[in-house]
């Protein structure tokens, strides 16, 4: 069985509320809308190829999830998840959905 390998380039506009939940602590809860710029598709070999982008929804949205820490008066660190939402596969064959593990450090001045 050849494996097909498939790259979404998306283009991710989140909005993050952030709450203090311990004089260190915080959580992160947000939304993520995902635009699709393009299409890739790959045999795992050296050669990709563009491909049309019919099949797969444009918009896309999803829910953001996290927690962090101060780290010192001006360093926030913070790890989260980003569960999708809606199926990114226009047909409603699979159910293929954008999600994410994420990093952040955010330093205050």
């Amino acid at each position: 069985m050849k494996k097909i390998f498939l790259t979404l380039n998306l283009i991710l506009l989140s909005f993050i509320a952030l709450a203090q939940t311990t004089s260190k602590g915080n959580m992160i809860v947000g939304t993520t809308s995902s635009f699709k710029h393009s299409t890739l598709t790959s045999d795992g070999g050296d050669d990709s190829e563009s491909t049309d982008m019919d099949g797969f929804r444009t918009i896309d949205t999803g829910l953001n999830l996290g927690a962090g820490f101060a780290a010192t008066e001006s360093l926030n660190i913070n790890l989260g998840y980003q569960l999708g939402l809606t199926s990114i596969d226009e047909d409603g064959d699979l159910d293929a959905k954008n999600t994410a593990i994420h990093f952040g450090v955010t330093y205050l001045f």
